[in-house]
């Protein structure tokens, strides 16, 4: 069975500031290659703070992409598209 490991990379201030006050410092990691191709700075985290930020974007006025890593493998989006915000 794989498990998950989700990741929320904030795209603005304000949204930083709310992740970094939730999640312990260790769970931060910057420049890491995704999927995408492209590094990312991105705040692990379990499945239900990943939903309850997801959840309350709009809410709170936040803006986040979300992001998972299945067992080993490569960091992906999450959710896939049209759900992610740019």
């Amino acid at each position: 069975m794989n498990s998950y490991v989700y990741y929320l990379e904030p795209k603005n201030a304000k949204s930083n500031d709310a992740v970094s006050r939730a999640l312990e410092e260790f769970a931060c990691h910057t420049n890491i290659i995704c999927s995408d191709g492209k590094r990312h700075d991105l705040w692990e985290c379990g499945s239900s703070t990943f939903s309850k930020f997801m959840n309350s974007m709009k809410d709170m006025g936040l803006k986040f992409c979300g992001w998972r890593r299945r067992g080993g493998g490569q960091i992906e989006p999450w959710p896939p598209s049209p759900k992610r915000v740019a």
